[in-house]
């Protein structure tokens, strides 16, 4: 399996700065960024998307400018139906699978 690309060894100074969309950017502190060899680079900056305006806060608060982080759920541009589920991570604009949640 391959890890994530790191470009800088490969172009050095030529390096492009890297701006990381990140989408539902609920953070946890067990898990590590798959993209943090990407913000070693001195213009690196992450733009996050984190609907639960209280996460969203924590995360503009931890990483800190250049990164930030908006309070907005991403979508198709249409009206939808925003399901917040009792694990906030699984939270979304898609509806919850009963099925897969079923014991």
């Amino acid at each position: 399996m391959l890890g994530p690309l790191d470009l800088r060894p490969i172009l050095g100074d030529r390096a492009p700065p890297f701006r990381i969309l990140y989408i539902g950017a609920r953070y946890l502190p067990e898990a590590p960024l798959p993209y943090a060899p990407l913000l070693a680079g001195a213009e690196s900056a992450i733009v996050g998307f984190e609907p639960d305006a209280g996460e969203c806060a924590r995360l503009n608060g931890m990483f800190g400018p250049p990164h930030q982080f908006f309070p907005y759920a991403i979508g198709d541009g249409r009206p939808a139906t925003f399901y917040h589920c009792r694990h906030p991570m699984t939270s979304s604009v898609l509806m919850p699978n009963r099925s897969v949640m079923a014991p």
